[in-house]
């Protein structure tokens, strides 16, 4: 979800700019977000009796960069861990999901090759 329908979920919750805490795990999965009830708890937490937008804005975008570095670890253990084939990483990336261009794929290669490995891409400049 982007910001925007963050903020339109947050809307139907509050009441004069806030919500109450309790309201959070509600909100978050209102938003998309898979989340354990353990989780939500350290959450809350820190919050108080109510929380506002700013406060929910910054929980979900942390959240969603929290999630997409884990998409991401998912992906390259999937190819053995650290670094992947460069020739591996083309395949993967033009034939799942969305349709991606060979310029793009190489504008990617590019920013993540490993320099003692020319044909390896490397996990940890993916993340950066």
């Amino acid at each position: 979800m982007s910001q925007q329908e963050w903020k339109e979920c947050f809307s139907m919750y509050a009441v004069e700019g806030k919500v109450p805490t309790k309201q959070l795990g509600h909100l978050m999965r209102c938003c998309g977000a898979i989340i354990s009830n353990a989780d939500i708890s350290d959450l809350q937490e820190p919050l108080g009796e109510d929380f506002d937008e700013s406060k929910f804005l910054s929980i979900m975008g942390a959240r969603k960069k929290s999630d997409t570095e884990d998409e991401l670890k998912e992906a390259f253990a999937a190819f053995g861990g650290g670094d992947i084939n460069s020739k591996a990483l083309k395949h993967a990336l033009k034939s799942v999901g969305e349709k991606i261009e060979d310029s793009d794929v190489d504008v990617l290669y590019s920013a993540t090759s490993t320099s003692d490995k020319a044909s390896h891409a490397s996990y940890a400049k993916v993340i950066v």
